[in-house]
């Protein structure tokens, strides 16, 4: 059924469906487990619970995948649902179970092998061990989503990945990854993915890959890749199918570098394998069949066979298996349908899969998550912020589909093919990024500065204000202080005169204590005096203390048990002087006691060593001690005897030595004794006796110290009474320096109140004269901030508008760039109710809105054309290059104005200025695709961050830099792009990352495809009609008034200097104020820095205004050559159109440029004024008609010039651009169901309709408005105008000279009598022009030679029969130039270059014929002439060639383009045989020979010759076959009558007798021979020599003779008179009775013409 409803279309070309299709579905449907149908639960699914309808859901999928996919209709697609769920009600509604499966089958089925694999664990994010793949049922397109997701993250984490998967996948991107692993799961499956670049055919296709657990292979293209290198690269793909793993082989349009390598591929997927694969190493193969054995016998078991043949069989077998192809191709062109052709098992054995634009919400959810987390201010808008967003995302998607459709309108009005793909939808929303970030932080920025420096404005108002109030208060209170302060005075002075008083009692006083002090301070001396005796003792007690060391305590308390008696008694002596125990009474029985342990006869003495023992308790309690044994036995007895010394010696008293007295009276009491005994006793012993002299000699001194003491007491009382004297004058002089303090304060207060008025009356008046001066920064700041806070409630959508404007609008022109902007993009907001910036709909604020207005002066003065589209054109540009990851521009630039851009061109730089690299490379570099250093440098420029221009592309950039343009930088030590090196190898370029290559061609129409469009951002360049008129304007100012011309550049540099430094001002000026953190009046240093800044400001604005009056005069002083710069304009973009009638017509501006100079200089330099602009415009319009018309075809001269009239009238404005269309279509479009029936019968059915359209159209023109009324109102006149046989020299009935305009009458020869439309339209020059364009000028090649250059080629555009070759020679013998020629073809391009190695440097001339079929040679032959500098200025190249689609353009533009065919004309076909330079009749041949016939027959050979040249014009009815007859004709017509008349002379010379010219033989010769041996045709024959029967006989020597009515035949002896008389006696345009016609030939003639 599909067969016989889908039929193949030449759109619908592949709907090829045979019974491999049914295998196909078969094979899908096996590859489902029956544990699928039986219910039995899946992981991740569940029981499916619809088992019993699964079988049908598969059959339902599989056919779909098979039949479905590949139908490229939406419509289509829809029928085949349609049909395929009626096939199921159909054959499944009645069955024995009387079960509704048609019901129970979803719309929609999907099954695929994935569901089961390999997952990550959601926890740990480790991969969870593989289960058994199954094809299985998908439960929904959201779980599978889900789990492409996951299998997408582990993509993307695998390392080694270059290029990462950056994908969406929204349900369209979903299902096509379910088509194509379903194919690559299936045994020798391969696909052929078909869609626009860009559209993710690629990416899923690879996703699929590694889904389905598949290697991925493409071709790295590099330069000289070919058949030997893709067959090295399937011999690996064969071995990895073969003997591995499954192979996923993608290949795209772009690597078909040839279709050879299609041929191979068509052979592998028919047969499995290559012809020549496996030749050139066979011992290869060998190795492969070894490889296999071992997989045969594992897989194949006892059913192998070890032979060499069936080893290969079954190796290919696997190779087939295994080795997946996906094709990946563009539908857009023929080249798709024509490979389909060629290579029928692209089609036939692969699974096809149409990817169609993206939906809607594919866009939208694309969108969505590009936006997700993005953050967009849309509080400040009326509507939800939610709302916003979502009204965001709907006007993004919008944007993406309204502007793909607008690429056809495009199309259908310019001829010019626009694609909008995926890629450019995914650049859209980078932008919109990037743009909305940056714009978003300037604005809140500046709005912050604005705010806060507001802020500080209005503080500093509100405190001056304040200040001031205070100022009047401080007034009054300092008034009151100087009151006050001359009161206190009085008080100050009164006070002063009794501390005076006062002070003289207590200097008495003073004097008596003086006297009394004397006296103590000598008693006080005399007694210190003897004092000082008593300090050694003392000395050396304190030593004998601090000799005892610890050790030698140690030892002393060691005997504590059993002490020696010196010990007792020393030690009772320390306790004596410390006061630490009393001795008890001594008893009788003590005494006894006491003898008998001294031994001696003092026993009176009993030492107080162990006083617990036989004693009251009242002595051993404290403060007595216990005795020596306790004392010794503290540790910090030694420490208590140095405290004692310092500080308690004077304790010691009369009483305290008596006690001692006994104990020193001892003969064993002594230093030698006790240190013997101990060193520590010994030096106990020692402190004791001498703290015992010490007191001693202290006491001796005591009556002087009690004498001291009582003369201190009456010191003291005498100090008492003068401290209380003191202390009352103290007072007095305390108030009275407390009343001049207070004084003095006050008076310090009022100094510093005074001080303080008036530095706030400086400071005020300062600061209110700065806030005076920053009135009108106020103003415009508020505006500002106002106008900001507007722009943020609309830079949502503004943004949308200017990146889908930069994205999607660069390859488009200024006129439909302004209409997408104002009626797309603008409306786009409109109909969703997003709040936008109303002018930006204007490009003019469209650009004001993307950059500032001094970045716009800075490219201009770097060399960018300051109109609108061209500023655009930057904006693109450098937005691209800011983009992150940035995205190269293709710039279509036929007049070189964007690469002379991008030379000085300045972008700002993303990494730091101290990165700098080693590498020394230029700034710019610029090479073409065809230069073999074209690797190396891009590497310099890449890793130098450079720019590197490539000019001169076609319609196809080079496949090799797909990895820069696509920009796949890896990560390694450095950022790097992996690249193949020209040999093949692996080469790496250091990533820069403000590296720049931008791409220019000089096509002004480049076919490029939509995976151009993807990869780089296509921008046309071409100049527009007012970027053109202000270039000329400035170069004939240039020209005209150098020095109006120099400071007019001058002052813009200035004011776009001035301008930049009144925004930095300003902005520091703002920051100043914002970034403050003190009050503006008391920052003294802000108010200065304001000040100089507002002062710089003012001189800056000052001069700006005087620079913009400057400017206007220079502007006003330039209008004057406005016209000329017009006329310029309008002549250039004329010459451009003449590409759409044939592509050889190239004119650069670089040429024009030329001409336009040459006319400016050729004026007379005495002509001034008006009338020499007059002059100029005239010169210049004649110069470039002539230039331009020797290089057109005879069939578009008239057709130039009549376009030249109406570009004029045009541009003046006398001709109306409907009236123009409506001359240019008439009623084309209109059939007679369209109009009213006619109002007058006679009247043609054409003629009608042109009328009705011109009516319809020409609304301001009263005689085209009114034609229909006045063929009813002048019937008669309007019949006997259309039946004459030359309307177009009649005045047309209601026709006004005066009023209407000779276009109109044009218009109606062109609606009633289109076949006069020529004759109408050369008269109509005539009379708008003169008659100097009703001819076209014959070409003067001697001067032509001399104005070109030597490098500059001169091509000569061969049509039919024209061959300039013997001209050139004339030429050339006449300048005595050697010739050397070739005739070009295969094998001649050595030849030829070596001819030119030979002309070029020694002045001869070049000739290189037919260059056409040589077409690869004419781009080497320009890259030789534009490489080379040196030359010999008389060297010359000569170019012959057909027209040709593949000529290089930059060898036409550089060079001059010729024509040799015959003029349009019997008088022009005689002027140009008569003319100087043609070389065929010349004032040579008019005096070779004397005799009457002589120049007749010349003139009457040159009649006949431009006669039956003219003749060929009426097509069969002129001849039967259209002749070719040429100049060679003519010379060899002329060389025979030469001939014949030295024959005549020399047998007159002979017999002496008169002899006639043979007329019959002059007609034989020249009817039968020189013109007759072209002459196929019998009648052709017959008519030919009647022909010359008419023209060539004897009457032609007669006076008055006519050829015909209006065509005599002149005799003269100067040829220069011959072309005077040729202008004034022969018709413009000839009458077909001259021809021997009927007057409705020239009707034929000029209706089917």
């Amino acid at each position: 059924m599909i067969s016989a409803k889908m039929l193949p279309t030449p759109q619908k070309f592949h709907y090829i469906f045979n019974l491999r299709d049914l295998t196909n579905i078969c094979q899908g449907i096996m590859k489902a487990d029956a544990t699928v149908f039986c219910g039995c639960t899946q992981r991740g699914l569940g029981p499916p619970p619809d088992s019993d309808v699964l079988l049908i859901r598969l059959w339902k999928h599989e056919s779909t995948r098979v039949f479905a996919d590949k139908l490229n209709d939406i419509e289509d697609k829809i029928w085949f649902d349609d049909m395929i769920d009626s096939k199921i009600v159909q054959y499944f509604q009645d069955n024995p179970f009387n079960e509704d499966y048609a019901a129970r089958v979803p719309k929609a089925s999907y099954f695929v092998d994935f569901l089961t694999g390999q997952e990550i664990d959601p926890e740990t994010g480790n991969e969870m061990e593989a289960t058994k793949r199954s094809y299985q049922p998908v439960e929904s397109l959201g779980h599978l989503k889900a789990k492409l997701s996951s299998m997408l993250q582990m993509y993307n984490a695998t390392e080694g990945k270059v290029k990462k998967l950056n994908l969406v996948l929204f349900s369209a991107a979903v299902k096509h990854v379910v088509r194509i692993t379903r194919v690559l799961t299936t045994a020798r499956g391969n696909m052929l993915l078909v869609g626009v670049g860009g559209s993710g055919k690629q990416s899923l296709a690879r996703l699929s890959a590694f889904v389905t657990d598949q290697v991925t292979h493409q071709i790295t293209v590099s330069k000289g890749y070919g058949v030997p290198q893709f067959f090295e690269e399937f011999r690996e793909l064969y071995k990895t199918a073969g003997l591995r793993r499954p192979v996923a082989f993608i290949i795209t349009d772009k690597e078909i570098l040839q279709e050879k390598f299609l041929e191979y591929i068509n052979s592998f997927l028919s047969t499995g394998e290559m012809s020549g694969l496996w030749e050139k190493d066979p011992a290869e193969k060998d190795d492969i069949i070894s490889s296999a054995l071992s997989l045969a016998k594992k897989e194949l078991g006892a059913k192998y066979e070890q032979t060499a043949d069936f080893l290969w069989r079954y190796f290919i077998k696997r190779v087939r298996d295994n080795l997946h192809v996906v094709l990946c191709f563009s539908p857009v062109g023929d080249k798709f349908r024509s490979r389909s052709r060629q290579f029928p098992s692209v089609i036939s054995t692969c699974v096809i899969d149409w990817f169609f634009p993206w939906p809607s919400d594919a866009l939208r959810e694309v969108a969505s998550v590009q936006l997700n987390n993005f953050d967009l201010d849309c509080t400040s808008s009326d509507v939800p912020p939610e709302r916003v967003k979502s009204r965001l995302l709907d006007l993004i998607a919008d944007y993406h589909d309204i502007l793909t459709s607008q690429s056809a309108a495009y199309f259908t009005r310019y001829r010019r093919q626009v694609y909008s793909t995926p890629k450019s939808y995914l650049s859209f929303l980078n932008s919109y990024r990037s743009v909305y970030s940056a714009k978003y932080k300037s604005i809140r920025e500046g709005a912050s500065k604005i705010e806060r420096g507001l802020q500080k404005l209005k503080e500093a108002g509100v405190m001056i204000r304040d200040m001031k109030v205070g100022m009047l208060e401080q007034e009054t209170l300092i008034a009151e202080r100087k009151q006050e302060i001359e009161m206190q005075l009085v008080e100050v002075k009164e006070a002063s005169r009794q501390a005076e008083s006062k002070q003289a009692d207590v200097s008495g006083v003073k004097d008596n204590l003086a006297k009394d002090a004397a006296l103590v301070q000598e008693s006080r001396d005399e007694a210190n005096k003897d004092l000082e005796a008593a300090l050694p003792a003392l000395e050396e007690a304190r030593s004998a203390a601090n000799d005892i060391t610890p050790s030698d305590l140690k030892e002393l308390q060691a005997s504590a048990n059993n002490p020696a008696h010196l010990t007792r008694v020393v030690i009772d002596g320390v306790l004596i002087l410390l006061h630490n125990a009393v001795l008890h009474p001594v008893s009788a029985s003590e005494l006894k006691k006491a003898g008998r342990l001294m031994g001696k006869g003092n026993g009176f003495i009993t030492p107080s060593w162990d006083m617990n023992k036989n004693m009251d308790s009242k002595f051993t309690a404290a403060p007595y001690g216990g005795g020596g044994k306790k004392f010794i036995s503290n540790s910090d007895c030694v420490k208590q005897i140095l405290d004692f010394t310092e500080h308690r010696k004077d304790m010691i008293n009369e009483e305290t030595c008596e006690l001692l007295d006994p104990y020193l009276d001892l003969a064993e009491f002594n230093h030698g004794d006790a240190w013997s005994t101990s060193h520590a006793l010994g030096g106990l012993c020692k402190w004791v006796i001498s703290m015992y002299n010490y007191i001693r000699i202290a006491r001796a001194v005591e009556p002087k110290l009690i004498r001291l003491r009582e003369m201190e007491g009456i010191l003291r009382s005498a100090q008492v009474k003068l401290q209380e004297k003191e202390t009352e004058l103290s007072a007095v002089n305390a108030e009275n320096q407390k009343q001049r303090d207070a004084l003095a304060e006050k008076e310090e207060e009022m100094r510093k109140m005074e001080q303080k008025a008036m530095e706030t009356a400086r400071r005020v008046s300062k600061a209110d004269g700065l806030i005076a001066d920053l009135g009108g920064e106020r103003q415009r700041w508020t505006l500002q901030f106002e106008r900001n806070t507007e722009t943020v409630k609309k830079l949502v959508a503004d943004v949308a508008v200017c990146c889908a404007f930069v994205s999607y609008c660069g390859p488009y022109n200024s006129e439909f760039r302004a209409y997408l902007l104002k009626d797309v993009l603008v409306k786009g907001c409109q109909n969703l109710h997003m709040p936008y910036t109303e002018s930006i709909s204007r490009g003019k604020e469209l650009v004001r809105f993307l950059v500032d207005p001094q970045q716009v002066t800075d490219w201009q003065l770097e060399g960018m054309p300051s109109d609108e589209h061209s500023i655009q054109n930057a904006i693109m540009i450098t937005q691209n290059v800011l983009m992150e990851p940035p995205k190269y521009s293709y710039l279509i630039d036929p007049q070189g104005q964007g690469l002379a851009w991008l030379k000085n061109a300045s972008f700002p730089t993303k990494e730091p200025d101290d990165v700098v690299s080693d590498c020394e490379a230029p700034k710019v570099r610029i090479t073409q695709l065809s230069d073999k250093n074209l690797r190396r440098y891009l590497q310099e420029q890449m890793e130098a961050g450079l720019t590197l221009i490539v000019e001169n592309v076609g319609e196809e950039l080079d496949p090799s830099l797909d990895p820069v343009l696509e920009h796949l930088v890896a990560r390694g030590r450095k950022p790097y792009i992996p690249l193949q090196s020209e040999s093949g190898g692996d080469l790496r370029l250091d990533y820069h990352s403000d590296f720049k290559i931008f791409f220019t061609t000089k096509l002004p129409n480049p076919s490029l495809t939509p995976e151009t469009f993807a990869k780089v951002s296509v921008i046309d360049f071409t100049v527009t009609m007012t970027g053109l008129e202000q270039q000329l304007l400035s170069e004939v100012i240039g020209k005209e008034k150098a020095e109006l011309e120099e400071e007019r550049l001058r002052l813009v540099q200035n004011m776009n200097e001035n301008k930049k430094m009144l925004s930095s001002l300003e902005d520091r000026l703002l920051t100043q104020l914002s970034m403050s953190n003190t009050n503006l009046i008391d920052d003294e240093v802000l108010i200065a820095t304001l000040a100089e800044n507002k002062k710089k400001s003012s001189e800056l604005i000052e001069k700006q205004a005087g620079a913009e009056d400057t400017r206007r005069r220079i502007d006003s002083a330039s209008l004057e050559y406005l016209p000329v710069a017009e006329r310029g304009s309008v002549l250039y973009f004329l010459i451009v159109e003449l590409l759409l009638v044939n592509p050889m017509y190239q004119t650069s501006l670089k040429q024009f440029r030329e001409l336009f100079d040459r006319a400016i200089t050729e004026v007379d330099p005495a002509t001034m004024g008006q009338r020499r602009i007059e002059a100029i415009v005239t010169d210049m319009t004649r110069l470039v008609y002539d230039y331009i018309d020797c290089g057109l075809f005879a069939e578009h001269k008239l057709m130039f010039v009549l376009l030249l009239a109406c570009k004029i009238q045009r541009r003046a404005d006398v001709l109306s651009p409907e009236a123009f269309h409506a001359f240019l279509k008439a009623g084309a479009t209109l059939t007679k169901a369209d109009v009213r029936p006619k109002v007058v019968d006679w009247l043609p059915d054409r003629a009608w309709l042109n009328v009705t359209a011109a009516q319809k159209d020409v609304k301001s023109s009263k005689f085209i408005r009114n034609l229909a009324d006045s063929f009813v109102k002048h019937e008669a006149a309007w019949k006997q105008w259309v039946d004459s046989d030359a309307p177009e020299l009649l005045t047309p009935p209601s026709f006004e000279e005066r009023v209407d305009t000779p276009f109109e009458k044009l218009l109606a020869v062109r609606c009633i009598r289109d076949d006069r439309t020529m004759l109408a339209a050369r008269r109509f020059v005539v009379e708008t022009m003169g008659p100097a364009y009703s001819e076209a000028p014959v070409a003067k090649l001697d001067d032509i030679v001399t104005a070109s250059a030597p490098l500059s080629p001169l091509v000569f555009l061969l049509s039919v029969g024209s061959d300039p070759t013997q001209v050139i020679y004339a030429l050339a013998k006449k300048k005595r130039k050697v010739v050397r020629d070739v005739s070009m073809g295969e094998g001649q391009e050595a030849i030829a270059l070596g001819i030119l190695e030979q002309v070029l440097p020694t002045g001869d001339w070049a000739l290189l014929q037919n260059c056409h079929l040589s077409i690869a040679f004419l781009s080497v032959l320009e890259e030789t002439l534009t490489s080379r500098s040196e030359c010999h200025p008389e060297a010359r190249i000569w170019i012959t060639a057909e027209p040709a689609e593949k000529f290089p353009i930059g060898l036409l533009q550089m060079s001059t383009k010729l024509t040799n065919e015959p003029p349009s004309g019997i008088r022009a076909g005689i002027k140009r045989t008569f003319a100087v330079g043609s070389n065929l009749i010349t004032q040579e041949h008019l005096e070779a020979f004397r005799r009457p016939e002589w120049k007749p027959i010349l003139f009457a050979q040159a009649f006949l010759h431009s006669l039956v040249q003219e003749r060929r014009k009426f097509g069969p009815i002129g001849f039967c076959v259209p002749y070719e007859f040429n100049a060679g004709d003519l010379n060899a017509s002329l060389m025979f009558l030469s001939n014949h008349f030295t024959q005549i002379g020399d047998e007159v010379r002979k017999d002496k007798t008169a002899t006639q010219v043979s007329w019959e033989t002059v007609r034989y010769m020249v009817a039968k021979i020189q013109y007759g041996g072209r002459i196929t045709d019998n009648k052709d024959e017959d008519l030919f020599e009647n022909i010359a029967a008419s023209v060539l006989h004897g009457d032609v020597v007669s006076d008055g003779y006519e050829f015909a009515e209006g065509y005599p035949l002149p005799v003269f002896d100067d040829i220069k008179k011959y072309r005077e008389f040729l202008d004034v006696a022969y018709p413009d345009v000839d009458q077909p009775e001259v021809f021997g016609l009927h007057s409705n030939a020239d009707l034929v003639h000029r209706t089917q013409t």
